[in-house]
Parts: structure tokens; C-alpha cells; sequence
């Protein structure tokens, strides 16, 4: 049975097979190798693909897209009789790609492995696998969508030591990933993501600034206008990134509007979006300690990535020429078919090592003295841990019961995270009941994301385990919220400087790992204590050597690895002009340089906008 790879993707998908020493991208039924993430329903029968994606503007009530960004959230979606959870809508996706994939092979298909993004958490793989299984597939496996890509790219030369940043862009999701190559072997060092940040922000972006300049209300637009309209956002998008400029053409109630659109207008709206995609990549780097030096390749894969004020910020940043990768949209996939022959131990590639990490950091709730109404994470394994890995931490107890309630996320307090499961031990014998009990608490985390959790009670040498298979979902928005209005009315002291030194050890403790992390769960620990005193002596004492020191934390965690780039040498600008391939103009250095000076200028004026606000 042949393994296919299903590179599931929020705006497009692919599947792929490894074939005849190479991977090999699978067409479907209209001899396209993209089929589009949309679902629609027409006289009680579902369409999937281009012929859905058609009916987006059309028939807006009963088509849907973009689903992947509520992969295991308790979301649901109407189309005509049916009702559809994200895993669903992906599932018929699946069974889609299935299909083409089974009359291109002439047989059956059984098992695919499946990419997502990096920063999916536990919830959403599962997710990923429940619509595997619903499309009738096995998926014992899955990838982080940037692995799958410095997978492909390694393939070109095996030779070459390098340091890659791969900047995975697509449609809904953002991942950045830093990897390290060497000889046979890729090494994930950190990822970081936003799974809300994609080219269909920059759609949305595009329709909103078309509104603005011709009068119109994109709220009060009816939702077939809105669909329309995204449409031809997307359509001047995707001219933009072959041309300087695009003239974008919209009918409404009887009037017909345009707009000419260009790169530096684009550039001069995306603001926002660009500081998100820059605050992903410090974490990112900062995570395994890399600065832009360090890095040799930069890998910019997806969609969005090709546009020029993404390539063209990404070159400003790193102070280099890019490389514009051919079908950057197609790496992920490219990558997955790579796996699925080292999977299937092809001769040619079985040898090839490829590691993963950790995206959140996985952990259990710890009794809080202070307040023990919110117990605190134990962090256990760290973000960003080389996976498979091993690790046990020792607890105390007097429980007659001992429970542990085993959290994913950055969160200080344990609420604060995504709870993903919880067992306990009920059997312990009398004579120790109530008393101090060690339990030495390990987990276990496999390639695959499969968390397992034993407890051992040192004293009577019981052990129990369970394995994590989450079918708990995220937090809505409302339980979000409702939780942050909560923390709002925690009974803190009422002084501000109070506050201010519990929201920036909070914060330091979320952005940080290992050393800094630690030290700023003491300081946080120790002044909740001082707190509790009640005296304004001590406190202020206290409160003023602890802010001393987190300032200087938060300096270091807030550090940008990258520095603005006031201009270029020339050398640089002649290799720019060569490498990042502008549109054709007579006087391209001049161009380069103009480009440079757009994206510095934007950058610096949104920074200036903001602190005036």
C-alpha cells in the first residue's frame, strides 16, 4: 500500500506520493496540482475544491472556507442541512485528496501523513487526526509544515552545513522555524507562530483600504458584496506580486468602483501585519539563542511569502538579498513526499534524519500558598525541547487522593493554559493516607506528539500512566475573555506599582525559557509573599529592588534580534539587484535602494503612529 502526503493547507491543499527517486505532486480531476480548501452544498451534495471555491461569491449562505483556523475549537458551520465541525469540513478535504490520489496510483490508500502548522497544540493535531480517520485514512504521523520544507530544500545539497530560517507564510497560518542541517541530519532548534496571521489578512487588508478611498462601509457591505470583494482583493494581491501596481474593479448596487492599488500603497497598510510577522521571528530566534548573523538561508515558503513587500522586508531585516524560491507554495508538500519515502525506508533517502521540538511547554498545576484559588504551572518540559524526550520531577503531597491535572502553554498560572488531561491515584494504602507523599511525576513525549504521564509514589513504589490523547477543546473567545476579566479582579494589592511588577513578571515568565523563566517565577512567588505582609515598608522595599531586576530581564527578553538598517553598502545593492529580481526597470540599483527606503520609512512611521497613540 502506497503512503501518501497531505499537505492540508487553510487557503490551499496538495497531496503528494515519493516516486521513481523523487516526490511527486498528484493532480486532481481538473489537472491542477492545487486543490482549494473550500466546501460548499448544492442540492444536498457536497462540492470540494474549485468548483466549491466558485461558489464563494455566489452562494456564500452554503460554502466555506478557511476552516483549518478552527481546527479543535467548538465551532460549528451551517451549510443548507448540514452541520459541520471543522474536523469534517477538513475531512471531506482529505477524502478529496484521497481519491485523485488512488486513481493516479491504481490502488488503495490506507495511510497519509498529514503537515500542520508548527504552532498547532495538542488539540489541533488531534483534530488533524479525527479528520483523517472520518475521511478513512490512518495518519500515524504528523509534521510540522516548516520541517516538511527544510526537508525538501536539504534534499538540493546534502553537503552544506547550514543554519536555515524558514519562514512559512501561507494563507491562514504563520510559522517560523529555525533549523539546523548537517550531513543526514535536520534539526528543528525553535519554532514560533501565529495562527491567525495569513494572506488572507492582507486580502481583508486590501477590501478595507478600497472601501476607505471610495467611500464605502466594508461592515455594512451584505455578505455576498464582502465575498465578492475579498475575492478581487485577493486577485490585485496576486498581480501585485507580479507587478508594481493593479487596478481593482468592484461593482455594487448599481455603481461601479476602482482603485489603483500599488507595492508601496500595500507596504504603507501593512503595517501591523509586518511587526506580527517580525515579533513571530525574535521569538522564534531568541528561543534557541540565534541572531540574523547566525542564520545562512533564509527560506521564505508560501503564498504570502511571495509577495514582494514580504520578500522585500524580509531582505531589509536580514540586511541580505533573498532568493525568490519557483512554486514556494508547492516546499511543504514537496518536503512530505520526501517523508513518506523515508517512512516507506526508501533505499535512496532512508538514512535521512529528520528531529522535532516541542511547540508549548507541557506541564502539571502546583499548589499556590499565596492564592489557592489559582495554582501555579510546573513546567516540566520546556517549548522548543528536542524531541522524543524523557523527564521526571519529583512532587510532594498529602492528598489522600493524588490528582494531576497536565497543562500545555506559556501561562503563569495554570488556568491560564490549555488543559489536556488528568489522572489519579486512589488506591493508596491507610497507614499513608493524609500524610507527605513523594511522587515523582514523568513524562514522555514521542516525535508523533503523543504525550505519555506516569506518576510513581516513591513510598509503596505505585505507578500509574495514561496517555494523552486530548478531546478537550481550546478556549473559545468568550472563555478567554471571561478568564481575563477574572485575572482583572484578582484580589492583588491595589497599588498600580503593584500591578506593574505582576503584569511584567507574568509577561517575562510567558516570553522566556529556562534560566530567565525560572527566575522570574522566584520573583513573582516572593512578592505575591511580600504582598500578603501588608506592609507598605517592606513592600515598597521589596517592590523596588524586584521591578530593578525585571526591567533588566525584561530588556533581555524584549531585545530585537534585529536592528534597523539605516541603508547598504553599494557591493550589497549590486547583489540585490541581481538576486531579488524587481520588476523589470531601467535603473534597477536605483529601484533596490527605492525599495530599501520605502520599507525603512513604513516600518519607522507605523513605530511613530503607535507611540503617539
Amino acid at each position: 500500500m502506497a503512503i501518501i502526503g497531505i499537505d492540508l493547507g487553510t487557503t490551499n491543499s496538495l497531496v503528494v506520493v515519493w516516486e521513481n527517486g523523487e516526490s511527486k505532486i498528484i493532480k486532481n480531476q481538473s489537472g491542477s496540482e492545487i486543490t482549494p480548501s473550500v466546501v460548499s452544498v448544492e442540492d444536498g451534495k457536497i462540492l470540494v475544491g474549485q468548483s466549491a471555491k466558485e461558489r464563494l461569491v455566489t452562494h456564500p449562505d452554503v460554502t466555506v472556507a478557511g476552516f483549518k483556523r478552527y481546527m479543535g475549537m467548538k465551532k460549528t458551520v451551517q451549510l443548507g442541512p448540514y452541520t459541520f465541525s471543522p474536523e469534517e469540513l477538513s475531512s471531506l478535504v482529505i477524502k478529496k485528496l484521497k481519491e485523485d490520489a488512488e486513481k493516479y496510483l491504481g490502488e488503495e490508500v490506507e495511510e497519509a501523513i498529514i503537515s500542520v502548522p508548527a504552532y498547532f497544540n495538542n488539540d489541533q493535531r488531534y483534530a488533524t487526526k479525527v479528520a483523517a480517520k472520518l475521511a478513512g485514512v490512518v495518519c500515524n504521523r504528523i509534521i510540522n509544515e516548516p520541517s516538511a520544507a527544510a526537508l525538501s530544500c536539504r534534499m538540493k545539497d546534502m553537503r552544506k552545513e547550514q543554519t536555515v530560517l524558514v519562514v512559512d507564510f501561507g494563507g491562514g497560518t504563520l510559522d517560523v522555524s529555525v533549523v539546523e542541517c548537517f550531513e543526514n541530519i535536520v534539526e528543528i532548534q525553535s519554532i514560533a507562530g501565529d495562527n491567525h496571521l495569513g494572506g488572507k489578512d492582507f486580502d481583508e487588508l486590501i477590501a478595507r483600504k478600497f472601501c476607505k478611498e471610495n467611500g464605502l462601509d466594508f461592515e455594512q457591505l451584505t455578505q455576498e458584496a464582502k465575498g465578492s470583494l475579498l475575492r478581487r482583493a485577493e486577485h490585485c494581491k496576486i498581480i501585485l506580486s507580479q507587478e508594481d501596481s493593479s487596478t481593482m474593479y468592484f461593482r455594487y448596487q448599481d455603481k461601479e468602483y476602482n482603485f489603483v492599488f500599488t507595492n508601496d500603497i500595500l507596504t504603507e497598510i501593512s503595517g501591523n501585519l509586518l511587526l506580527r510577522l517580525k515579533k513571530v521571528m525574535n521569538k522564534a530566534m531568541k528561543d534557541c539563542g540565534k541572531r540574523p548573523n547566525d542564520i545562512t538561508d533564509i527560506l521564505p515558503v508560501g503564498g504570502t511569502c511571495q509577495m514582494p513587500v514580504i520578500h522585500d522586508y524580509l531582505a531589509h531585516l536580514f540586511h541580505r538579498p533573498l532568493k525568490k524560491l519557483q512554486k514556494g507554495d508547492r516546499i511543504v508538500a514537496k518536503g512530505l513526499g520526501v517523508y513518506c519515502g523515508i517512512k516507506a525506508q526508501n533505499n535512496e533517502i532512508k538514512d535521512i534524519l529528520l528531529t522535532d521540538v516541542c511547540p508549548f511547554s507541557l506541564g502539571t498545576d502546583i499548589n499556590n500558598y499565596q492564592n489557592p484559588s489559582m495554582p501555579i504551572m510546573s513546567v516540566i518540559i520546556e517549548r522548543n525541547t528536542v524531541l522524543p524526550i524523557k523527564v521526571s520531577r519529583m512532587y510532594t503531597t498529602t492528598s489522600e487522593a493524588p490528582t494531576f491535572d497536565i497543562y500545555q502553554g506559556e501561562g503563569y498560572y495554570a488556568k491560564e493554559n490549555v488543559k489536556i488531561g488528568c489522572f489519579g491515584i486512589e488506591d493508596l494504602p491507610n497507614e499513608i493516607k493524609g500524610q507527605k507523599v513523594s511522587v515523582e511525576l514523568i513524562f514522555s513525549y514521542d516525535i508523533n506528539g503523543i504525550l505519555e504521564v506516569t506518576a510513581r509514589v516513591k513510598e509503596t513504589e505505585q505507578e500509574k500512566s495514561i496517555v494523552i490523547v486530548s478531546d478537550q477543546n481550546p478556549l473559545t473567545k468568550e472563555e478567554i475573555e471571561e478568564k481575563r476579566k477574572r485575572m482583572k479582579n484578582m484580589n492583588f494589592a491595589d497599588a498600580e506599582e503593584n500591578q506593574e511588577v505582576i503584569a511584567l513578571a507574568t509577561r517575562i515568565y510567558q516570553e522566556s525559557v529556562k534560566d530567565v523563566r525560572d527566575e522570574a517565577y522566584d520573583l513573582l512567588y516572593h512578592f505575591l509573599f511580600v504582598l500578603r505582609t501588608n506592609s507598605p515598608i517592606k513592600i515598597k522595599k521589596e517592590r523596588e529592588k524586584i521591578l530593578q531586576r525585571l526591567h533588566e530581564l525584561g530588556n533581555y527578553v524584549d531585545r530585537d534580534v534585529f536592528e534597523f538598517c539605516e541603508g547598504m553598502d553599494d557591493d550589497l545593492y549590486e547583489e540585490m539587484d541581481y538576486e531579488v529580481e524587481l520588476r523589470a526597470e531601467k535603473d534597477r540599483k536605483d529601484k533596490v535602494k527605492e525599495v530599501c527606503n520605502r520599507i525603512l520609512s513604513a516600518v519607522k512611521r507605523f513605530f511613530t503612529i503607535n507611540r503617539e497613540k
